[in-house]
C-alpha cells in the first residue's frame, strides 16, 4: 500500500496524534475481546519503529537525521494522542478541582 500526499510537520503530527487516540480504543476493544493486550500491539509498534530505522542506515532516502526525527515525532504525537484520550475517558479534568 503507498500512501503519498503532503504533509507539514503540524499535519503530520496531527494525523499521528488522531491515531493514538484511536489506537487506545481499537487496545480497549482488544482487551474486552480477549485478543491480547496492550503489549502486544506495543511490540507492533516498536517493530514498526524499527524498519523505519532500519531502512534509513540501509542508505534509502530520507536521511538518518530526517527519519529519526520523524520517528520521533511519530512517536511523541502517538503517544500523547493515546494518553489524551486514556485521561479523556476516565474523566481527567487537568487542574480543576
Amino acid at each position: 500500500m503507498f500512501h503519498a500526499h503532503p504533509h507539514t510537520l503540524g499535519s503530520f503530527c496531527w494525523q499521528y496524534f488522531a491515531h493514538g487516540r484511536g489506537a487506545y480504543h481499537f487496545h480497549r476493544l482488544r482487551r474486552a475481546r480477549s485478543l491480547g493486550g496492550l503489549a502486544r500491539g506495543l511490540s507492533d509498534h516498536l517493530r514498526l519503529s524499527s524498519r523505519l530505522m532500519t531502512s534509513a542506515i540501509d542508505g534509502t532516502r530520507p536521511t538518518r537525521a530526517q527519519t529519526l526525527a520523524l520517528v520521533t515525532a511519530f512517536e511523541v504525537t502517538n503517544l500523547t494522542g493515546f494518553v489524551y484520550e486514556l485521561l479523556t475517558r476516565r474523566g481527567y479534568r487537568g487542574g480543576d478541582s
